[in-house]
Formats: C-alpha cells, sequence, structure tokens
C-alpha cells in the first residue's frame, strides 16, 4: 500500500532516464500493465481516504485551465519544509512530455515558490503514438472523470504530499487534488506515463 508522503522517495534519482517519481518505480521496480491493473482494481479509493471538495492547489502551484493541447498534468508538492521532491509533469497530445524536478534544479524553492525552476523549454521526450494510445486508454478505463474533486487522509500528521492531478480527454475535463492520501486510478496514470517516459 503506497502512501502519498512516499512522494520523498524521488531523490533516488534526478533524471527522468532512471527514475521516477511513480511508486514502483521510485523503487527501482517496473510495474508490467497487468500488475499495475491488479492493484489499482483491488481498491478503486484507499480506505484511508474522505472527500474533500475544498481542497485546492497551493499558492505557487499552476491554476489555470490546461491548454487544448495537454492530455495530463501533474504537480506533486510537500506539505512540509522540504521542497527539494517536489515535482510537475505536463503530457501533451502529440507525446510531447516535459519534466520539471527540483532535484535537478539543486535547490530546495523558497515559499510561496513551490517550483525551483521554470518548465524546461524542450521535451523531456516525445512518446510514440502507440503509447500514447496505451495512456489513453488506460485512462478511459480507470474511469478518473467519476472521481471527487479532493480526497484527503485525516489521520496523517502535517507531513506529506499535495498532488494536483489535471485531465481532458474525449470532451472531459478533471481536476483533482489529493493530500497526503494515494489513489490507485491516479497512481496507475502517473505511473504508466513515466514508464513510457523512460
Amino acid at each position: 500500500m503506497i502512501r502519498a508522503s512516499a512522494a520523498t522517495a524521488i531523490l533516488a534519482g534526478a533524471a527522468l532516464a532512471c527514475s521516477s517519481p511513480a511508486p514502483r518505480a521510485e523503487r527501482g521496480e517496473t510495474p508490467t500493465k497487468s500488475q499495475a491493473s491488479q492493484a489499482s482494481q483491488a481498491r478503486e479509493i484507499m480506505p484511508n481516504a474522505v472527500e474533500d471538495p475544498g481542497l485546492a492547489p497551493l499558492p505557487g502551484m499552476e491554476t489555470d485551465p490546461l491548454p487544448a493541447d495537454v492530455l495530463l498534468r501533474v504537480q506533486a508538492v510537500e506539505l512540509g519544509d522540504f521542497t527539494r521532491a517536489n515535482y510537475r509533469l505536463r503530457l501533451h497530445d502529440d507525446g510531447r512530455l516535459f519534466v520539471q524536478k527540483n532535484s535537478r534544479a539543486g535547490r530546495d524553492a523558497t515559499p510561496p515558490e513551490r517550483f525551483a525552476a521554470p518548465w524546461p523549454a524542450a521535451p523531456d521526450k516525445v512518446l510514440d503514438p502507440a503509447s500514447m494510445d496505451e495512456i489513453r486508454r488506460e485512462i478511459r478505463a480507470r474511469r478518473p472523470f467519476d472521481l471527487a474533486s479532493g480526497y484527503r487522509d485525516p489521520q496523517s500528521g502535517a507531513e506529506g504530499a499535495l498532488r494536483v492531478f489535471e485531465l481532458q480527454l474525449d470532451g472531459k475535463h478533471k481536476r483533482v487534488v489529493t493530500a497526503r492520501v494515494d489513489i490507485p486510478a491516479l497512481t496507475a496514470i502517473e505511473e504508466l506515463v513515466w514508464i513510457k517516459g523512460r
């Protein structure tokens, strides 16, 4: 069972080619598609997650609407003082994948700043059409548009991560904010993007 506070494991690697913030990938494991499906289908929502429609991005996080050509944007920030593990990714419909990690910048962000560097000018990788089709199928299968707008773990302390997942596909748009909790459907989608982005 993976909790959102595990985001600090991102520091295990500083480059997209050798690590990713996806939970299993952070530990050096490469889950197969069937393993990811079985893990997330076992529980659509973690038992410690409660809906919280009041959750919103923190100051310093992006709140502008997704550009029309963006399929997915994920922002993850630590809720404590340590910001080196903060990261964000953006996947475009044409396969361009942009990644910004504070660990690459070599410094923490100074609040209210959340990210220590701007988006890179060039994509980290351009995913091929087959990979993009697989990601779109994964999104449709996980049904993220049916999720609530926010989830949190009411029993956790002040530490942990806040993540903002934004997706748009088939004329639908969804933003889900999670605080210190993992939502398997979203984790499976993000994990597949990291795997394809290696």
